[in-house]
């Protein structure tokens, strides 16, 4: 009797891949649905390398997805392919296993530029949110693949999940129950030989009215000069993350900037931790959290409160291969 309904649900959720996880897709993000970014990501690239041959990768969480790669590629050589290889609230130790991946895979791993926050050190390795799970191809445990898939199912059969999900799927209607987030509120455009994801609709709004944009889009400036940072961040575990990170694109002669950002939280990595990313990276780290100070207190300089637009990114570019 039990098995009965738990195998519908489970043909459910293979014939609708609600989360996208089960097939590739010219497009992830037509329908609006919220996604694993990771697996998009992985997924793609595996896809579309055999013809384009990637070797230049723009590394990190979200942050990281508006370094548009066409401001990139004034800083690259000539001939650079360039990919986004990014997933969301990505945590160091997933930083760690996306660069062994990336050792792994590819014929040539050039550049990178690895884009980081004070935040991103207090992520805790080993995440269960469906929109944060490490894709199955970045690790290696036997047993990860089924644990990834028995959580996404989980997920799918959440109650207040299947209640936003169902009307949406047979009738179209949008009505968010769910924590989990199951619409993406941001019209994102894709592009699936770089990965790359662009908010023109926002740009749009943002040039045209930004007091309209930003009275839907509340965006808290910090107006004090102070910034503030926490004893110490990294861990000896993220210590150990962040040398084989190091010692693997050293390994592969590869050109490559790791930039811990400025945010309107004021945040800064504090000095035993800026000690360690000097030791561990020498000049290839830039710490730029007290950086662009007058970028900072503009609010159309931002999409939300974590994440800048790419005049930020490009003008962070700028300084690091300045």
């Amino acid at each position: 009797m039990a098995i009965t309904p738990l195998l519908v649900a489970a043909g459910a959720y293979i014939i609708f891949d609600p989360f996208k996880v089960l097939r590739t897709y010219d497009n992830y993000f037509a329908d609006g649905l919220s996604t694993n970014k990771g697996v998009i990501t992985v997924g793609t690239f595996e896809a579309e390398y055999k013809a384009n041959r990637y070797d230049s990768f723009i590394l990190g969480s979200s942050l990281s997805c508006y370094y548009n790669v066409a401001d990139w590629l004034h800083h690259l050589p000539a001939g650079a392919v360039p990919y986004h290889f990014d997933s969301a609230n990505q945590s160091i130790g997933t930083l760690r296993r996306t660069v062994e991946y990336l050792a792994e895979n590819v014929d040539s791993l050039k550049n990178a530029l690895i884009v980081l926050d004070p935040y991103i050190f207090r992520i805790p390795d080993g995440q269960s949110d469906m929109v944060f799970l490490d894709p199955p191809a970045l690790r290696s445990e036997w047993w990860y693949a089924a644990y990834f898939h028995y959580s996404m199912f989980r997920h799918f059969m959440n109650l207040k999940y299947l209640a936003s999900y169902l009307p949406w799927r047979f009738n179209d209607k949008r009505a968010d129950y769910s924590e989990l987030r199951i619409f993406e509120p941001q019209p994102i455009i894709w592009n699936r030989s770089s990965n790359e994801e662009s908010i023109p609709a926002w740009d749009d709004s943002i040039a045209a009215s930004p007091e309209r944009f930003y009275a839907s889009h509340k965006i808290v400036i910090n107006d004090n000069e102070y910034y503030h940072c926490h004893s110490k961040l990294i861990s000896e575990q993220i210590e150990e993350h962040l040398q084989t990170i190091a010692s693997i694109l050293s390994a592969y002669g590869t050109e490559w900037h790791i930039v811990v950002g400025p945010n309107l939280r004021h945040e800064v990595l504090g000095p035993e931790d800026n000690e360690t990313m000097l030791r561990i990276f020498g000049r290839r780290y830039h710490n730029l959290g007290r950086e662009l100070a007058p970028m900072m207190a503009d609010s159309t300089n931002f999409y939300d409160n974590t994440h800048y637009r790419p005049v930020v990114a490009r003008q962070i570019m700028d300084i690091v291969y300045q």
